[in-house]
């Protein structure tokens, strides 16, 4: 085989490829990088972390790999550590949680942006022209998930990353093949495992797939030995840390881990729901690509057959068999998952989604005349519909409405009616119709056509990001207040210890555990005496034997942050920190003391509804302010009373708002207000005021003029 023939792109030109460049301007390939990292960290401002709880664990790994100590985790699955390694540095830099954590979203970001690269080298090895591939790589680095994945602390960003990297290593492998190229090759497979137990299945494609090579006489025996044997002691590597990482911190009863998850092929009835569930998932590739995952595996298809030789047999071989491993992972860990959106599972198949994308624009391109395009067309709209009607009537249509986590199907949250049902039908015809688009669009060009799926992908990024990501980070940023308590008492650098024996709720304490690592949290477990602010159940039945004290209640948790016998008691209880010992006793005058914060004038229509937000602060001392029962009533909690002037129909009566979260002094919240306007028109008067439900009216009031048209 002469070197002309090995150097041979794996995958040629097409003919009659559109017009472009023969080479793009230097500048264009970095300008274009630094744009999209410029989308990534807007899509990232006002992420309050961590989003998820899940993400909690891949700081520990990296907080452990960093030398700062360890963490317990208690019930929270196990997070492999590849990504963790690139943030570990993260924490030798700062010993600040919020520091550490924007850094984690600012590395995503980059990873995600670098991408663009990879996927842009992947369109130059199809053969693509400069602008062409451009284009088809910004397409694929634009898909929604990648561009809202690199917002959520977990290692999405990379695995995607990683997944081009490997694809162009096996082209490298066929093009040129060398014991460097089957180096690289055997480092990448078993990273993409330590990135996430979902790239397990590379281990052996890449490992079974270099012997296939010696013997199409592509690969010498010697590279493929050393490329083996590069695999198996990566993946041995991965598996001796990932030991480590659970011994230090997992208890012995932890979740399933992938070797649990393979237990399940024994089970026929596993099997079953795992066929089932691809097909879900195959759905979800279709519709959440707009038919551009379907352009992609029909490229691969046509050269698998192996119609254009060895080589390009081999390369599309190794992508759809690494796909495929990633695709039954995916369906065997949802085998016996019943919630909604585990259902069409997209999370893990959107790992070689955006790969997939790039294949996708070569079968863009090769659409050019119009019966091309309807037969292209046709198959989007059959293949969806066909897969949709699998799904359904294989699940049952009573489980598709539930509890939906946003993460998982970022990909069609777009076409979501609500946040607790998965309508299939709407969303195939939906993504028909933004095919037919994109498809319209190649009459023009094949740049065009993805100019067009770009911008859509573009937009339902930042449609996703604020109705369904911003109000999950709102959601979970408000629900585990204790950290922020911890920093808003006079204690600095005052150590916290935990209740040990998974009494307090786990989710919670993953949280706590990061929010919390500069303070020295550690579990309270031996019985002898914890730190003097200790995070325990609200109704813990050790408060009273230890003699502790309420410093904050969590409302979505039956956690609270209490206070311990000791100096620091004392002056908490000086500066007006502590609860009461009966929380239903009237506030002590200076905790009456707070402001109201609200619009000076509110246009409202006669008889209408509307929700007005205002800013409650508690400006005193004496006192937290509570925000939740205590005797199975509100009363003892803090609440805003609004009531309008000169009295009105019984439509417009007082309303009350209630604080999202307790309030320690000097700390504040946004109270959600209900106002329903009177029906005659005119001007009116609203008096906030704020009470001590069934106690007391505080002094501090404000008025707001609203006008009823």
């Amino acid at each position: 085989m002469t070197a002309a023939t090995s150097a041979r792109p794996a995958d040629p030109p097409a003919p009659g490829a559109e017009a472009g460049r023969t080479h793009l301007p230097r500048y264009v390939l970095p300008l274009a990088v630094v744009a999209l990292f410029a989308v990534h960290v807007a899509l990232g401002l006002r992420v309050d972390g961590p989003l998820i709880f899940d993400g909690t664990g891949y700081l520990a790994d990296a907080r452990w790999l960093a030398g700062k100590g360890t963490t317990f985790m208690g019930q929270a699955s196990f997070y492999h550590p590849g990504w963790p390694l690139t943030v570990a540095p993260l924490f030798r830099l700062s010993n600040d949680p919020q520091t550490i954590y924007q850094g984690a979203l600012l590395l995503n970001a980059a990873l995600a942006s670098l991408s663009l690269l990879a996927y842009n080298a992947l369109g130059r090895a199809l053969g693509l022209r400069p602008v062409f591939a451009l284009f088809a790589a910004i397409t694929a680095a634009v898909y929604p998930a990648v561009l809202l994945q690199s917002t959520i602390e977990w290692s999405e960003s990379l695995f995607q990353l990683l997944i081009v990297l490997l694809v162009l290593s096996f082209h490298r492998l066929v093009t040129r093949p060398s014991t460097t190229s089957a180096v690289i090759t055997g480092v990448l497979a078993p990273a993409l495992y330590a990135t996430h137990p979902r790239g397990l299945g590379a281990v052996p494609v890449v490992a079974v797939g270099l012997l296939v090579l010696v013997r199409l006489r592509v690969l010498s025996r010697r590279a493929a030995f050393v490329g083996v044997a590069v695999t198996l002691a990566g993946f041995v590597a991965v598996r001796v840390l990932n030991g480590t990482l659970l011994d230090a911190m997992w208890p012995a009863n932890r979740p399933l881990s992938e070797g649990d998850v393979l237990s399940r092929l024994t089970d026929a009835h596993l099997v079953w729901n795992a066929v089932v569930r691809a097909i879900g998932q195959l759905w979800y590739l279709v519709v959440a690509s707009c038919g551009l995952a379907m352009a992609g595996l029909w490229m691969l298809g046509d050269r698998a057959r192996g119609g254009r030789g060895p080589r390009v047999t081999a390369f599309t071989g190794l992508i759809l068999a690494t796909m495929l491993a990633i695709l039954g992972a995916s369906s065997l860990m949802m085998a016996d998952a019943t919630r909604v959106d585990h259902l069409v599972y997209g999370r893990y198949n959107e790992g070689f989604l955006p790969t997939l994308i790039v294949f996708g624009a070569v079968g863009v391109l090769r659409l050019r005349t119009t019966r091309s395009l309807a037969t292209a067309l046709a198959a989007v709209i059959g293949c969806g519909a066909v897969l949709g009607v699998a799904t359904v009537a294989l699940n049952s249509n009573h489980r598709f409405t539930g509890s939906i986590a946003p993460v998982n199907v970022l990909g069609i949250l777009v076409w979501s009616g609500d946040h607790e049902r998965v309508d299939i039908l709407r969303i195939t015809i939906s993504a028909s119709i933004v095919a037919a688009l994109a498809l319209a669009a190649r009459r023009h060009s094949a740049r065009t056509s993805l100019v067009v799926l770009a911008g859509f992908f573009i937009a339902s990024a930042a449609i996703v990001r604020h109705d369904d990501l911003g109000s999950w980070s709102r959601y979970w940023s408000s629900v585990h207040r204790i950290p922020d308590a911890v920093r808003a008492l006079p204690a600095r650098g005052q150590p916290v210890s935990m209740l040990g024996g998974d009494l307090v709720e786990p989710e919670a304490a993953d949280f706590y555990q990061f929010q919390l690592f500069d303070r020295h949290l550690r579990r309270w477990t031996d019985g002898t005496a914890p730190a003097e602010l200790l995070i325990a159940p609200r109704d813990w039945e050790g408060a009273a034997r230890y003699g502790l004290r309420l410093v904050y209640p969590e409302d979505h948790y039956n956690a609270a942050l209490w206070s311990v016998p000791g100096p620091l008691r004392e002056q908490l209880a000086a500066g007006g920190y502590l609860f009461a010992s009966d929380p239903l006793a009237k506030l002590p005058l200076d905790a009456t003391q707070g402001r109201i914060d609200a619009p000076a004038r509110v246009t409202m229509k006669a008889g209408s509804r509307k929700i007005l937000t205002v800013r409650v602060t508690h400006t005193g001392g004496g006192s937290p302010w509570a925000n939740q029962d205590f005797a199975g009533s509100r009363i003892g909690s803090v609440r805003v009373q609004g009531t309008w002037a000169p009295a009105a129909s019984a439509t417009g009566a007082s309303g009350l708002g209630d604080l999202p979260y307790a309030l320690l002094p000097g700390q504040h919240a946004d109270v959600p207000l209900f106002l329903h306007a009177p029906s005659p028109p005119g001007t009116y008067q609203v008096e906030l005021r704020l009470l001590q439900e069934g106690v007391q009216t505080f002094g501090a009031s404000t008025t707001i003029t609203v006008v009823v048209r």
